[in-house]
């Protein structure tokens, strides 16, 4: 793998990491992303071009406003940091390819959503929709031309669209059930929404990434909650945030699911 492919992902995730962090303080509180410039959350002087390098001017102001001195919290480089370090990702595990840069948007919108979802327990329509359209334009095109190496040419967007559809009725279904059965509200059609998108994306990259990423998310939901409960951190009648779960699900199924997969088909061949 070149070094500089790796370097220009991680550049480029950074100034992604950057614009995810307004989407993450704006999109909740339905405040406009494009129409105002940043601002100090402490002082509201607007951050001129040199107050917003990615990283850089975090690190270069040590963590303070150039305007008022306040402590500029350590999430905003943590965030760039992040975003930066799933594109490199996406590139180790896919090389330069169009799957590389799919999996890389999925991720990056994937971690605005696990934030917003875990502080506000909401999985906003806009950033769902925004990023159902981009995928399913991505996946569209790289049908279209031949940019994937899945054959019949026509397989992957139609892979992709059935697993996308079936995640969605899936979580549905759950979620109905669950109701009817607890009479409370367990998973929301929020979930249902993103579990379409995570479908999408890893059902063009094969069925066996979506199998492993829902299985992972009910794991690391059920362990996580159970782990929750047991420092007094959360109730049993709390709302889960289950969309960071299947956002982390789909994380592991990239990292793991062929050899995981295989692993398990050889075992039970015998």
């Amino acid at each position: 793998m070149d070094i500089w492919a790796l370097i220009a992902a991680f550049v480029v995730g950074l100034v992604l990491g950057s614009f995810l962090s307004v989407v993450i303080s704006r999109v909740p509180r339905r405040e406009p992303l494009l129409v105002s410039r940043s601002r100090c959350p402490e002082c509201g002087t607007e951050l001129g071009l040199l107050d917003l390098i990615p990283l850089v001017s975090w690190l270069v102001l040590r963590g303070h406003c150039r305007y008022c001195g306040e402590r500029i919290s350590v999430r905003y480089p943590l965030i760039e940091l992040s975003t930066g370090a799933l594109c490199v990702l996406s590139v180790l595990l896919f090389d330069l390819s169009i799957e590389a840069l799919l999996v890389a948007v999925l991720l990056c919108g994937l971690l605005a959503l696990s934030l917003i979802d875990i502080e506000t327990k909401t999985l906003p329509n806009p950033i769902v929709f925004t990023l159902y359209v981009i995928g399913l334009m991505g996946i569209a095109t790289a049908t279209i031309l031949g940019l994937s190496d899945v054959l019949p040419w026509w397989w992957g967007i139609v892979r992709a669209l059935i697993c996308s559809a079936a995640a969605l009725v899936g979580y549905f279904l759950i979620g109905e059930i669950g109701y009817l059965l607890t009479g409370r509200e367990g998973m929301g059609f929020g979930d249902a929404k993103l579990a379409a998108v995570i479908g999408l994306f890893l059902g063009f990259l094969g069925v066996d990434y979506v199998i492993v990423a829902n299985f992972a998310a009910f794991v690391l939901g059920a362990v996580g909650s159970l782990f929750m409960i047991m420092i007094g951190r959360r109730t049993r009648r709390d709302k889960i945030p289950f969309g960071a779960y299947l956002s982390l699900g789909a994380l592991v199924s990239l990292l793991v699911a062929q050899p995981v997969l295989a692993w398990y088909w050889r075992i039970g061949l015998g």
